[in-house]
């Protein structure tokens, strides 16, 4: 007989999905520009509160959502790469890959509150600092793209090949 055991509570689904969404927006809205560079500085906005939740919830949320009883640490990942880390929910690889997915998304939203365009957009903070600085953060902000997207794309690779096992 199979056993099923949720590992993600509802807040965790909806924050996964609405983020995932969301991302999904901002690039769509990012890549399209014009009248649409409100929705991605809004959309840039909801997934900065997504992140805060999910910190939040990160420490004081049901036992699988805390960072504390998925963090990695050399021995987990020792033995997850010797073939001997048992455990529910993130093995340690993935748990530095969630890691990685967040701090990256918070770096893209940290950049584009500093981004421009040349056009129409300006973060809410690009009169904080010089247009130099600004021009070099909206770069970056578009290079912390194409990470994420590597990031996305070794994700679901891991999802297909865990589950085909």
């Amino acid at each position: 007989m199979k056993t099923t055991i949720t590992v993600w509570d509802l807040p965790l689904r909806l924050f996964h999905w609405l983020l995932v969404l969301a991302v999904i927006g901002a690039y769509v809205t990012g890549k399209l520009g014009g009248n649409l560079t409100d929705w991605h500085d809004r959309l840039g906005g909801f997934i900065l509160a997504l992140l805060v939740f999910r910190f939040i919830w990160g420490f004081v949320g049901t036992t699988h959502a805390r960072f504390i009883n998925f963090m990695p640490n050399f021995s987990k990942l020792t033995a997850y790469f010797n073939g001997d880390w048992q455990g529910v929910g993130h093995n340690p690889a993935g748990a530095l890959a969630v890691i990685a997915l967040l701090m990256t998304l918070l770096f893209l939203v940290i950049t584009g509150l500093f981004a421009n365009d040349d056009i129409a957009f300006e973060g809410a903070w690009f009169h904080l600092i010089s247009k130099e600085l600004s021009d070099k953060l909206s770069n970056w902000h578009s290079l912390a793209f194409d990470v994420l997207l590597g990031l996305v794309v070794s994700h679901l690779a891991a999802l297909i090949f865990l589950s085909s096992r």
